[in-house]
């Protein structure tokens, strides 16, 4: 789904742009044949937990508690049962060695029929080389499947003359992967449904709503649609039914749904409008079926569920903004600042990752066009706004008359563009003023190039 809003200076929305619904085909990305469940316990050797008669075990706990009502058809369920020994890349301590260690285990079960068994002497072997040698053994495994209850128990180790603890670098896994169905009750809602806004900027402007809810307790809930409706300040009594505002009428035309995880207790919302107004929300859970089928839950009820903002994003401003929607509720949202002949001045994103804005600006000469086009930048700014002076010469003087002038013939060819400022900005990122430079080891900013003032490219116009 794409949404674009246009935005005037004389505080008014002019038109949407666009809301197209893109029906996109993500089959292998959103196959949801049943509700699957992992459960891992780990035995870590940085924990001396790689010992004799060390224990671990996994369960299947839906199936030996209350919600084993809820499970559509246990004869159906599916598990896949791993014990893997293997070596904590994760982990900074360096190897004294190459080793060889062999660890030798009981498996005790109890299998979909409620039937135990048990197995030992079983051996795991983990052969350590330091060097890139293709015969050496990082991980080693063992499969099982249909266990409801998995108990490993070391029985020995062997270090093969390691004169070093060589256990500290391992880790055990028992792990189990449950796939199965329960049974979904159309009447199953949402409570806790609450919200705030997202972070505050230096100029106390904020660009999200964040709603958030209790963790579903319906079994069989794989999902949630998450809707909200944008309404003008000055038309909220049309919307309303014997004084109470009414959902049917609020989310009938114009609003948006997206569906996320249903291990998602959290949203935000862009919150990227123009002037006074209301934003409703609601939730409901949902389950996704074999056949890609969805059975609704019920809709959480309006009541409180809104928020009323009162002055809209930079109502001083023309600014369009379009947010883009994928699949489980990625979004990327894009606004663009106009001057006051409707000249595309600076664009403003989020990186998701981080979580913080990247914006890239474009000057204009005496007549309009387009001559400095400066390179995106990030920035350490959570919050989606205008970004005054950002991207600002060292000279005091009007920043045309740097680069937008008439020099004598004999001067032509040695008039030069002065550098930007590197205290901030676009030039600063690419600087070794840069302020994520060094802020942690192993940073990738350490590596990116200096600039030297000139992070643009200029276009230049003869006559």
């Amino acid at each position: 789904m794409i949404v674009s809003i246009l935005r005037s200076e004389c505080g008014r929305t002019l038109k949407i742009v666009a809301l197209m619904l893109l029906i996109m085909q993500f089959g292998s990305m959103r196959s949801r044949a049943q509700q699957s469940l992992t459960v891992v316990s780990v035995l870590e050797g940085k924990n001396n937990g790689i010992r004799k008669d060390s224990l671990r075990e996994t369960i299947d706990v839906a199936y030996y508690s209350p919600l084993y009502s809820s499970i559509l058809n246990p004869a159906n369920d599916k598990y896949t049962n791993s014990v893997s020994l293997y070596v904590d890349e994760n982990d900074r301590r360096v190897a004294d060695s190459d080793f060889k260690v062999d660890v030798f285990l009981t498996l005790i079960w109890t299998d979909m029929h409620g039937i135990q068994d048990s197995i030992n002497g079983k051996k795991l072997t983990i052969d350590y080389r330091r060097s890139q040698d293709t015969t050496a053994k990082h991980r080693a495994y063992i499969m099982m499947d249909s266990c409801r209850k998995l108990k490993i128990r070391i029985d020995s180790l062997s270090l093969n003359g390691a004169l070093w603890d060589v256990t500290r670098m391992l880790v055990l896994e028992n792990r189990m992967e449950i796939s199965r169905q329960f049974i979904f009750d159309c009447e199953n809602t949402v409570t806790g449904l609450d919200h705030e806004t997202g972070p505050v900027s230096s100029e106390m402007n904020f660009d999200k709503l964040l709603v958030s809810w209790d963790p579903s307790t319906a079994p069989g809930t794989t999902d949630y649609d998450l809707e909200w409706s944008w309404i003008d300040y000055e038309a909220r009594d049309r919307y309303k039914v014997a004084g109470v505002y009414n959902a049917n009428s609020i989310f009938k035309n114009n609003s948006t749904r997206i569906t996320i995880p249903g291990n998602q207790i959290s949203f935000g919302i862009p919150l990227l409008y123009d002037g006074e107004g209301l934003l409703f929300y609601r939730i409901r859970p949902i389950q996704i079926g074999d056949n890609d089928q969805v059975i609704p839950g019920t809709w959480t009820e309006i009541g409180s569920n809104y928020f009323h903002f009162e002055e809209g994003h930079e109502p001083s401003l023309n600014w369009q903004v379009s947010t883009s929607f994928a699949e489980e509720g990625k979004h990327k949202t894009v606004i663009q600042y106009f001057d006051g002949t409707l000249r595309n001045r600076q664009s403003v994103t989020k990186d998701n990752d981080t979580e913080t804005t990247v914006i890239a600006e474009t000057l204009y000469d005496y007549q309009g066009r387009p001559v400095i086009n400066i390179l995106p930048a990030p920035t350490l700014n959570k919050v989606i706004e205008y970004a005054h002076n950002f991207n600002r010469f060292s000279s005091d003087v009007y920043a045309k008359d740097l680069y937008d002038i008439v020099p004598e013939l004999d001067l032509a060819c040695n008039m030069v563009t002065p550098p930007l400022d590197s205290v901030s900005g676009t030039s600063q990122y690419y600087s070794s003023n840069n302020l994520l430079i060094n802020s942690r080891i192993g940073n990738l900013h350490n590596y990116i190039p200096a600039a030297f003032g000139y992070p643009f490219t200029e276009t230049l116009f003869y006559t």
